[in-house]
């Protein structure tokens, strides 16, 4: 695992939901003083560029006029070739912000990282941190699809203006976006955010205890508030987690690469779409240190050895967050390929009853 690449954090939220607010704290703070920001806005004429470039020294580059999931997803490609090629950064860049417009995918930001040998050569990804107003939630979820999207694919999510919906509504809010992706974290914008985005990370070992984001089987036997929902927004939060189970599935011996990775990437290209979070750790067979695994959607990343054993000798664990996938299919195809030993080890489909 080369950690001299760049890391990359993508910022990420509905339209008005504070990204812009929360990066500016973020970047007058001196532990991200040397970020390079990039900014996308649909407008072809900036606003939040200028009010970022008032809080930092360090390089402020605007996207307009597109989305960066669709029209300037070129750009965005030939920006951070630039940025990667560009020897007078070397020394005076640690880190790549990247703040999408409000109607971005994300996904389509991580397949650009992804996607071309000399940026997964110099760039990695951090995470993915989305903005969730408490205010209009609900209606976001209930109208747009992509703040659904933004919610599912995020390693953090950050509960704005709770002060205004109140401390009942952000929970509630807190909850609902937690249902929807149980391996992020989930916090209120006003508890510390600027360590959260610091030590956000889209690996395995440094997410949410497993305690948070693996299920339990029945969801009344547990305190696990991503699990017991908010009855808030139900009708919406019902259609965009019908269909979604979380579960996790362990190997108890070590698993052959080849095998375990054509199995992969045949997954991914049959049920991408389906297919909302992978996140495991496995141990490979002839391997000196556990491989990690993380898939959102169609996007691999790029498999990554761990220093540190953060799973037991000879056992293997991914989780999964699917959507029309039945855990027990899942199991018997991934027993197909990589042989005998694969246990269901959690399960929960959503949506549960409210606790």
């Amino acid at each position: 695992m080369n950690e001299a690449r760049l890391p990359v954090l993508i910022v990420s939220g509905f339209l008005g939901s504070g990204k812009t607010t929360l990066l500016r704290q973020a970047l007058g703070d001196p532990r991200f003083e040397r970020s390079l920001v990039i900014v996308n806005e649909a407008a072809p004429l900036g606003i939040d560029d200028r009010l970022l470039r008032a809080v930092t020294n360090g390089p402020v580059a605007l996207l307009g006029s597109g989305c960066l999931c669709c029209v300037v997803q070129d750009d965005l490609k030939r920006s951070l070739l630039e940025v990667v090629d560009d020897q007078s950064l070397a020394g005076r860049v640690d880190r790549v912000v990247i703040e999408t417009s409000g109607l971005a995918d994300p996904v389509s930001v991580i397949a650009t990282l992804s996607a071309h040998p000399r940026l997964t050569a110099r760039l990695r990804l951090q995470a993915v941190a989305s903005t969730v107003d408490a205010l209009h939630a609900e209606s976001q979820l209930e109208e747009s699809p992509e703040f659904a999207a933004q919610v599912q694919c995020a390693d953090l999510l950050l509960v704005t203006k709770s002060d205004l919906a109140g401390a009942e509504r952000a929970h509630a809010v807190s909850g609902l976006v937690g249902s929807m992706n149980p391996l992020a974290t989930v916090i209120d914008r006003a508890d510390r955010p600027i360590e959260a985005l610091l030590h956000a990370s889209s690996r395995f070992t440094t997410g949410p205890p497993a305690s948070r984001w693996l299920p339990y089987a029945d969801p009344g036997q547990s305190d696990n508030d991503y699990v017991r929902l908010a009855r808030v927004g139900g009708s919406a939060r019902d259609r965009h987690t019908r269909g979604v189970a979380a579960f996790a599935i362990t190997v108890s011996r070590r698993l052959d690469w080849v095998a375990f990775s054509t199995w992969l990437s045949l997954l991914v290209h049959a049920h991408g779409p389906k297919l909302l979070r992978i996140k495991g750790v496995i141990d490979v067979a002839d391997g000196e240190t556990p491989v990690v695994v993380n898939v959102v959607r169609h996007v691999v990343h790029f498999p990554e050895h761990l220093a540190e054993a953060s799973v037991a000798p000879g056992e293997s664990r991914l989780v999964f967050l699917v959507r029309d996938i039945a855990p027990a299919e899942m199991l018997r195809s991934m027993s197909a390929f990589v042989g005998e030993g694969c246990r269901l080890a959690s399960e929960a489909r959503f949506p549960a009853s409210p606790g």
